[in-house]
């Protein structure tokens, strides 16, 4: 048996207030006018079902949170709650709903399909441009999450193609560096050592037979050179001066270290760290007291406790511990991250030492260097060890340490600089100098040239898998999705000639087309095929092809559940029209459960009629929005009386919802009271407020009621509602006291009800009508034990 709707409950929702709509598995035929708050119920079951409210999305400055809630509510008070079969569900801003397994299935469709047809989405579909269809289309079937994926899979294809671009860039930097360095133009690493070696062999030097042979090249380059010890000094006086300079200890390096330490500090300030140590009990603890639910007394003292209050504390340790544990590994993370940095760091500032051992002016500054760099590393071992023991971070020594060897760096920069300047070198011996940098500088950038090749080559293997899968992908969906557009073909076919049977309009046919992101429909129009349907049909026609799409796809994929929303959908369509989709709805969909809402009165007449001759009266609840306003929503009747619902309000403590239903019951009393008596009443196509009926229909009933007793107590009940907290409203717009309480709302509950009860049939519910000429009320000859009031002459 298809699972229903039995309840529908809405609270600060748009324009709702507060709405109850018992539906008790029936479908429901709504009508309103424009701005009543029909739109404001379908708003709020795609809300329940999917949380989100599609007529807001994309608008610029509006959001759920702002938007949603009623005027006179905060967002915590926004509340819908569905009676689905015998689950009770709720949806709020922070509560999502919980169905259970045999609604699974039922949520599974609502949620990933549409269930809602509105006029706009009509328009989607027909009158768009064939990627706007395609979205629409997609979205009544399901496979959002597939758009996604395959966006998500477009865009790491771009991210790649962009990382290649930038590679190919930065490799093109790389070759124009080069191209400089040598003085000659080259494509490609494997033009610059020919480019070399031709210099070379221009000036009579050895020729570079491999980049891996580059630093014994440079030897023997040298001994070529007449007077190679000069400018082998010169060239090591050089070397160490850059790597010194490259080596020095950076004050980032010595703030981290002492942030790192300010950290550990407060951490240890604390006092907290022997607590980790209970942190495996307290695990223990909170698996214990979730298990056994009937636990009475603590596991290790034996104590009498409170499970539930101690199951809290439990935790809250827990979470506390937790944090702080945390904390200090992301200490000891970034400690074990500056210890190899350390070691990085002395590795670098050696490199200049085995070049120090050929110039004997540098002996002191190299052992003080070597000495500096021996005391580091053991305090950088040191500090390895402490980091897993807690110990701390020895920050004063390593700082101590690297200003030591920043200082030694310094005076070695300052003396390999003085000694450089000493030496005097002749023209050739500069220029040889100046081929050896230029032979070093092309080499370091050929390194780097291939270096960039090989992460370049990474790249483009990514970047080619991406545009297979991205591809792959994209051809499967569309084939699939066209898979399923042939398969509703017949239906979408069916379902238009049943409402269109002498049409000249034929074949309806959806195709993908473009890169599978668009949908082209087609439609064979006065034997011409493959057609635009915009191209010789109505407007009307396209409504109703749009609802046969809209239906076939229900068909295909709303199987599982039983829910169709349509809300305003047949402005266009002609009467005769209207009345086949009305047949095609009830013969085709019988199953269903419809909400279905207009505007239109004639549209509400022809659907309750065809309801009447479907024999399906006791399958739907009729109901008419007669007003709206700001403060109540949307008042509707047809369905569940007031009088039976308040006070269920009253004995839940819902004072607002209790005492603005009472204001409107009130005022739907009082105003059948003036029809059914004839009460002279101002011509208002607006609708009447508390303060315009309740002159009229005291006046009325003084004056017509002939019995004496029952006048009096007419009177007396309407003073009754005078001192009632409600009795002074001049008009529907009076919010309800803030100063009222929920026995002052009962009160004013009771008097209304008790006048309404005055004035009515006790066994057909009827309000008792003038007879001008019998001089009595009645409500009705019909009625088995019907109730007469004698009435005076007026």
């Amino acid at each position: 048996m298809a699972i229903k709707i039995n309840n529908i409950n809405i609270k600060a929702f748009r324009g709702i207030p507060c709405k109850e709509l018992p539906l008790k598995g029936n479908s429901l035929l709504l009508v309103g006018e424009n701005g009543t708050g029909k739109s404001s119920i379908v708003d709020a079951m795609e809300f329940f079902f999917k949380g989100e409210v599609s007529s807001l999305k994309g608008m610029k400055g509006i959001s759920l949170q702002r938007h949603v809630p009623h005027k006179n509510f905060d967002v915590d008070d926004v509340k819908i709650e569905l009676t689905l079969g015998d689950e009770k569900l709720v949806r709020t801003f922070n509560n999502v709903p919980s169905p259970s397994q045999n609604l699974k299935d039922y949520f599974k469709v609502v949620q990933n399909g549409e269930f809602i047809l509105r006029r706009k989405q009509l328009l989607k579909v027909i009158d768009a441009r064939p990627a706007e269809r395609f979205d629409a289309i997609t979205d009544l079937i399901g496979i959002n999450s597939l758009k996604k994926t395959e966006k998500e899979m477009k865009a790491a294809r771009n991210l790649f193609n962009k990382e290649v671009e930038q590679k190919k860039g930065y490799i093109e930097n790389i070759i124009q560096d080069i191209s400089k360095i040598i003085g000659q133009e080259i494509k490609t690493a494997d033009d610059v050592l020919p480019v070399l070696n031709d210099l070379l062999g221009k000036n009579d030097l050895p020729i570079i037979e491999s980049y891996e042979d580059i630093s014994k090249h440079k030897e023997k380059l040298f001994r070529f050179t007449k007077s190679s010890d000069k400018v082998d000094m010169f060239n090591s006086l050089k070397e160490i001066i850059e790597k010194s300079k490259d080596n020095m200890i950076s004050n980032d390096m010595c703030e981290r270290v002492k942030n790192l330490n300010h950290e550990f500090s407060q951490f240890m300030q604390t006092n907290l760290k022997s607590s980790l140590s209970i942190l495996e009990l307290l695990k223990i603890g909170k698996t214990i007291l979730k298990d056994e639910k009937e636990i009475k007394s603590c596991p290790l003292c034996g104590q009498s406790i409170d499970r539930n209050y101690l199951l809290d504390q439990v935790e809250l340790r827990y979470e506390t511990l937790e944090e702080i544990r945390k904390k200090l590994g992301k200490i000891k993370k970034e400690s074990l991250k500056i210890v190899d940095e350390i070691k990085s760091l002395i590795a670098d500032v050696k490199n200049p030492i085995k070049k120090m051992e050929l110039i004997s002016e540098l002996e002191i500054q190299r052992n003080n260097l070597l000495k500096e760099i021996d005391l580091l590393e053991q305090i950088n071992n040191n500090f390895s060890k402490s980091i897993n023991e807690n110990l701390g971070i020895p920050s004063v020594e390593i700082i101590k340490q690297f200003n030591e060897i920043n200082k030694i760096l310094k005076e070695i920069v300052e003396k390999s600089s003085n000694l450089e300047s000493e030496i005097e070198l002749n023209e050739d011996e500069n220029k040889f100098l100046e081929f050896v940098e230029t032979i070093t500088k092309a080499t370091s950038k050929v390194e780097d040239l291939k270096k960039a090749n090989d992460v370049l080559n990474i790249s483009l293997a990514k970047f080619k898998i991406a545009v297979k899968i991205y591809e792959k992908f994209s051809s499967l969906k569309s084939a699939k999705i066209q898979e399923i557009f042939d398969s509703i073909k017949t239906d979408m076919q069916n379902y238009y000639t049943f409402l269109h049977p002498d049409d000249p309009h034929k074949n309806i046919d959806l195709k993908i087309a473009g890169k599978g992101t668009s949908a082209v429909l087609e439609i064979e129009s006065f034997g011409l095929p493959g057609e635009d349907p915009r191209a010789f049909t109505s407007e009307g026609h396209l409504d109703t092809l749009g609802l046969c799409i809209f239906l076939a796809f229900v068909k295909k994929f709303n199987r599982k559940c039983s829910l169709i929303i349509l809300d305003d959908i047949v402005t266009t369509v002609d009467s005769a029209h209207r009345e086949s989709i009305c047949r095609l709805l009830f013969e085709k969909f019988k199953n269903k459960q419809f909400i279905i809402t207009t505007h239109d009165g004639l549209w509400f007449k022809q659907v309750s009629s065809l309801i009447d001759a479907y024999g399906l009266a006791d399958r739907f609840m009729e109901c008419s929005i007669y007003r709206w306003d700001e403060n109540d929503g949307p008042s509707i009747k047809g369905y569940k009386p007031k009088w039976e619902r308040i006070p269920g309000r009253i004995e839940a403590g819902d004072r607002a919802c209790a005492g603005n239903e009472t204001r409107q019951y009130l005022e739907w009393v009082l105003y059948n009271i003036c029809i059914s008596t004839d009460a002279p009443l101002p011509i208002n196509e607006r609708g009447y407020t508390v303060g315009e009926l309740l002159g009229p229909a005291r006046g009325r009933l003084k004056r017509l009621i002939a019995d004496e007793t029952l006048r009096l107590e007419i009177r007396d009940t309407f003073k009754e509602i005078d001192k009632s907290i409600m009795g002074n409203l001049l008009s529907h717009h009076n919010e309800l006291s803030a100063n009222a309480s929920i026995n002052d709302v009962k009160r004013f509950f009771e008097s209304v009800n008790k006048l309404h009860m005055l004035v009515s049939c006790p066994n057909c519910k009827l309000f008792l009508k003038y007879e001008k000429n019998a001089d009595r009320m009645i409500c009705s000859k019909r009625c088995n034990n019907p109730v007469i009031v004698n009435t005076n002459q007026i």
